[in-house]
């Protein structure tokens, strides 16, 4: 969330467990923070690979949108429902390190924004696994600030 990261997620090598692989291949998940490009951080993988012989191609080319300028106004109203809930805990702005469909409406010049309340447990992390879930707890704490939320801004007091 801080900075562009690129993760292997998928090794392939080899056809037989008594043969040294003639080939391998890995996909990388790169996750491009706003202000760098696809093509800056292939060079940068190429950069510090340094042999000719590994190939690299896109599979899914990126589709990068305008970033949304802060809005204080927001802040300040997600800070007060936060508060109304969980006094001790304190808003932070992040990048989401997920796809979001807000690319399409940031494309169009539409500032949007994504606001998480959903506490989940450290010990159980299950985001993308075949199990994924929350707690219920969680859920309906996220729920809860969301209405509230939505009746704060619906009021249109900013």
């Amino acid at each position: 969330m801080l900075r562009t990261t690129c993760t292997a997620t998928q090794i392939e090598g080899g056809h037989a467990e008594n043969a040294l692989p003639q080939r391998a291949r890995a996909t990388l998940q790169c996750r491009v923070i706003p202000g760098e490009s696809a093509d800056s951080v292939q060079a940068e993988l190429q950069a510090v690979l340094a042999d000719p012989l590994v190939k690299f191609s896109t599979i899914t080319p990126a589709t990068p949108s305008p970033e949304s300028p802060l809005a204080p106004f927001l802040l300040r109203e997600v800070e007060s429902v936060v508060h109304g809930l969980w006094p001790h805990v304190i808003v932070l702005p992040e990048m989401s390190p997920g796809a979001s469909d807000s690319r399409y409406t940031r494309a169009l010049g539409m500032p949007s924004y994504g606001i998480d309340a959903t506490f989940d447990d450290l010990d159980d992390g299950r985001a993308h696994r075949r199990d994924e879930r929350i707690g219920v707890q969680a859920f309906e704490q996220d729920v809860e600030f969301t209405y509230r939320l939505m009746k704060v801004l619906a009021r249109g007091s900013h």
